[in-house]
């Protein structure tokens, strides 16, 4: 009987075939009738144009992101400790104090509006992201 290999590589490279790089493919939002962001290949340019269009909001809500995603892994701290909660919720306030657990009773678009993040920046970013990533609206919870 043959032993069964595992390969965690592209099914061409381990037959040994050469492996096909495809280009980068680039972002590009559209409110249903114009393109409204066309993302470049410079990071710089691309800054800019988040500049130009969303003023700060896009840096308020990386921001956001990442305060309450470091926070919330100190949740696998906790559990490295055995530092155990009766809830889900307790955890949280642990982890990251009462905003971290309070992410759980508002929507994203609610917690961004908190912090600054102009109605424009939700309608062409957040919610088209939301959507291709949950398959919901800007009113998923904001801890998703």
């Amino acid at each position: 009987m043959s032993q069964l290999k595992v390969c965690l590589c592209p099914l061409s490279v381990a037959e040994g075939l050469k492996q096909v790089k495809l280009p980068r493919k680039l972002l590009a939002v559209s409110d249903g009738e114009e393109v409204v962001f066309e993302e470049s290949e410079w990071f710089l340019v691309n800054m800019v144009k988040l500049l130009w269009r969303y003023g700060l909001d896009y840096i308020q809500t990386k921001s956001w992101l990442d305060t309450h995603l470091h926070n919330f892994l100190r949740v696998y701290q906790l559990q490295a400790r055995a530092q155990c909660s009766r809830s889900a919720e307790r955890l949280l306030q642990q982890a990251g104090g009462l905003d971290l657990a309070q992410l759980t009773q508002l929507s994203i678009s609610d917690a961004l509006r908190e912090v600054g993040v102009g109605q424009l920046f939700l309608d062409e970013m957040v919610t088209p992201i939301v959507r291709l990533t949950y398959g919901q609206d800007a009113n998923i919870s904001a801890f998703a």
